[in-house]
């Protein structure tokens, strides 16, 4: 089985890690123009050292890359991180398809920024799923999915680490069974399902007056390290919120208000009543415990 693997961020070197560690043979791989990783190696940075020839076209769709990729002989195109919307010119360059895997369950968790929706949205379980691409965004039949059950405790960083521990085998049995064909799409309902946009830096802003205390306490999980952080700001001054913690203490009052202070924090009163607010990133960007920026009397807005 040869492989086409296009990828970016942390997904996709660690399933490309993976890949090469079960002696796969990736055949070439395609970047986004410009690699990031939010921890660790990027993708380019592993086929350098792997020797695997490496793309990053600014347009992946162009005439001019799809020619490229009709000069090698590739089965499979595997998409792992990898933000961009493949057209149909591409798609029909592979034999056996392009799977994408994608971090969200299908069909309710359709779209980006997945892993932080559904803290977000205080759900309890999280899934990923491997599907073919198809014309549509997320709508391709499923070939496999997986859940996971999320923790109180759990930030961003936690949803995204259990995605890693899952993604890599579940790649290669989907891989196994595609060369064998042994595997049976799930079709979807395009109709049915939801689309999730994009999070931006500037969807973090916490309002203390319309958002109750668990749902700011979701929205810090979301925004954490090693995003920048859900926010608000004190006098004038932007402060990062980076951590935070629902207390059994009840509190009450003025919707943005430091009401009091604890060891590990401090206490500000949203819309229902008080939420501890640990770790804060001020001017200095340097991470401190909340008390040392925050003092009673501050208003968050």
């Amino acid at each position: 089985m040869k492989i086409v693997y296009f990828g970016n961020n942390v997904r996709g070197t660690v399933c490309l890690k993976h890949l090469l560690a079960n002696h796969m043979r990736v055949v070439g791989a395609v970047g986004h123009p410009v690699s990031t990783a939010l921890w660790g190696e990027t993708v380019e940075e592993i086929c350098r050292q792997e020797n695997i020839p490496f793309y990053q076209p600014e347009n992946v769709n162009s005439n001019q890359f799809v020619k490229i990729l009709e000069q090698i002989d590739f089965d499979i195109a595997v998409l792992s991180g990898y933000g961009k919307i493949i057209r149909q010119p591409l798609l029909n360059l592979a034999p056996l398809g392009f799977i994408n895997l994608h971090g969200g369950e299908l069909p309710h968790y359709r779209g980006s920024s997945t892993s932080r929706w559904v803290l977000i949205n205080d759900e309890k379980v999280a899934g990923i799923s491997i599907l073919y691409v198809d014309k549509g965004i997320d709508t391709g039949p499923v070939l496999d999915q997986k859940q996971f059950i999320i923790k109180e405790c759990f930030d961003i960083k936690d949803i995204i680490l259990n995605q890693l521990a899952l993604f890599p085998p579940l790649l290669l049995s989907v891989i196994d069974k595609i060369s064998k064909s042994e595997i049976t799409p799930t079709i979807q309902n395009v109709n049915q399902g939801t689309y999730w946009h994009a999070l931006q830096a500037d969807d973090g802003q916490i309002n203390w007056q319309t958002m109750t205390s668990r749902q700011i306490f979701n929205l810090t999980r979301a925004f954490t390290t090693p995003y920048s952080g859900a926010f608000s700001f004190v006098n004038g001054k932007k402060i990062n919120i980076l951590k935070s913690k629902e207390i059994q203490e009840t509190f009450k009052g003025l919707s943005g208000r430091v009401c009091a202070v604890r060891d590990n924090g401090v206490v500000v009163i949203a819309k229902d009543r008080g939420l501890l607010i640990e770790c804060v990133k001020g001017d200095s960007n340097e991470v401190v415990n909340a008390r040392e920026v925050l003092k009673i009397g501050n208003y968050l807005k």
